[in-house]
């Protein structure tokens, strides 16, 4: 039975070539369950990153595609990056 696991940084590197081959490695942007910033109405707001997905964020609880993300300006880690972004 096949079954997830983690990677760290004691995984063989046969088992990351196999995991980035097999298309099941995933970098993601944001941790979850950390705050990120997102740009409304010309303002910098602060938001809880709840879950990231292969399509879609969720920010708030309220997942987002990726292409909103884009149209709203994007997601930043800090409220300096999110006001450089204006």
């Amino acid at each position: 039975m096949a079954r997830s696991v983690l990677i760290t940084k004691e995984t063989d590197e046969a088992t990351l070539k196999f995991a980035a081959r097999a298309g099941r490695a995933f970098i993601v942007p944001f941790k979850p369950n950390s705050y990120v910033w997102i740009v409304v109405n010309k303002k910098p707001v602060r938001t809880l990153c709840m879950d990231v997905g292969l399509h879609s964020i969720q920010l708030n609880g309220r997942w987002y595609t990726w292409e909103e993300i884009e149209n709203l300006g994007g997601v930043f880690e800090s409220e300096f990056d999110a006001l450089g972004s204006l």
